[in-house]
């Protein structure tokens, strides 16, 4: 059983430094009724209290609500009449001169100097520095079309780090890069939650947009949490709140129950390759009369509601639409005995695209041309009408 949910909190509960909307904030406070909650994020204490503090409704109760600004060196409580900071790590002036000055010989460097740029871009948060690439006031929709994979800040990232050795460098939200202390991520502030508030990491549910290698919520992974990857609020609300307090802590007892079968109707499941929201996708093995590897999705247990059913199957039925030799195919699909749907696809043995061009040592030509087998693959599912 979990006692604490924790959420990031842009991507996760709001768009980009949004305030929370109402349907959001109802269900945290639905959510405080039955369990602890926090949030952390890297921003400050006047974006938290501007974002998730201020839209709560009156019957909410902040109490159980922890609210972890700049990735957790700061924590703030409620004590039933106000807000109070219950500690605060800080850089001392000299350290924010040095990394004040990286950031400027940085952006020099690689050259990411947008054209628009909506308010400052760099912003002193006490324990934190935040480099905002279009700026603190950017719109939108000029966020999520800057930097979608992560690629700019990157190298960005890369520079910043031989230039700041001893600190930590992490991609933020939609545009940011945060620089903290050294070891100073998610992971290190939901360890400092634990100690605070008395509740185990095991009794610990965390739910972030990035819980990916390299992401600003995969540390929550890292330090062995229970997490549940969302692509954006509208995916954190389809979350079943009862589902998520249900889960167990991982014990042995209790991973061995929630553990998958290891048989799937013909497919024997070998390795878990990732996971998203709701699915889990794992390398398994045909058997029968044909015998091959293959790829296999299945719907994480605790996690069928009506809309993850809905949007799996859409996700099947759009894949089964594709007949491109640069999309892997849909092959078979049905549910397990607990009723757990699944979908199977061809397996891509290989390595990741920019991975293969370093390690090839490809031209730009020779880039641009495996590129262009890419942008054919897109192409298609574009003329099925599926965008993705």
């Amino acid at each position: 059983m979990k006692q604490l949910v924790a959420f990031d909190l842009d991507g996760t509960l709001a768009e980009s430094k949004q305030p929370l909307a109402p349907d959001m904030a109802a269900a945290l406070a639905g959510l405080l009724t039955v369990a602890e909650v926090a949030v952390i994020s890297g921003g400050d204490w006047p974006q938290f209290e501007k974002q998730v503090a201020s839209r709560l409704p009156a019957n909410a109760d902040l109490t159980r609500l922890w609210l972890m600004p700049t990735t957790g060196t700061k924590l703030y409580v409620h004590d039933g009449k106000g807000w109070a900071c219950r500690y605060a790590e800080l850089f001392d002036e000299q350290q924010k001169r040095e990394i004040l000055a990286a950031f400027e010989a940085s952006l020099a460097a690689t050259g990411f100097a947008p054209e628009d740029i909506w308010g400052e871009r760099i912003e002193d948060r006490g324990s934190q520095i935040t480099f905002s690439a279009l700026g603190q006031e950017a719109p939108i929709h000029a966020k999520e079309v800057w930097d979608p994979d992560f690629a700019k800040r990157r190298i960005i990232q890369a520079d910043l780090l031989s230039r700041l050795p001893g600190l930590a460098i992490n991609m933020g939200g939609a545009t940011s890069i945060d620089v903290t202390r050294a070891g100073v991520d998610k992971g290190y502030g939901l360890k400092k939650l634990a100690e605070a508030s008395g509740i185990a990491l095991d009794a610990m549910l965390f739910i972030g947009d990035a819980i990916f290698p390299g992401g600003k919520d995969y540390p929550a992974k890292e330090i062995g949490l229970d997490t549940v990857r969302v692509r954006d609020p509208q995916e954190t609300l389809a979350i079943d709140p009862d589902a998520t307090i249900d889960v167990a802590p991982s014990t042995p007892a209790a991973s061995a129950a929630d553990a998958p079968p290891e048989q799937i109707g013909p497919y024997r499941l070998l390795e878990p390759l990732g996971e998203g929201g709701f699915g889990v996708v794992y390398r398994a093995e045909q058997r029968g009369k044909v015998r091959r590897t293959v790829a296999l999705k299945i719907i994480k247990k605790g996690m069928d509601s009506d809309e993850v059913l809905a949007r799996f199957d859409a996700e099947k039925n759009a894949l089964s639409l594709m007949n491109h030799p640069n999309i892997a195919r849909v092959i078979d699909s049905g549910q397990t005995d607990a009723g757990q749907p699944y979908f199977v696809m061809e397996y891509v043995d290989g390595t990741p695209i920019t991975t293969y061009c370093q390690k090839e040592r490809l031209t730009l030509k020779e880039r641009l041309q495996l590129f262009q087998q890419v942008c054919r693959g897109v192409q298609h599912a574009h003329s099925k009408a599926v965008v993705h």
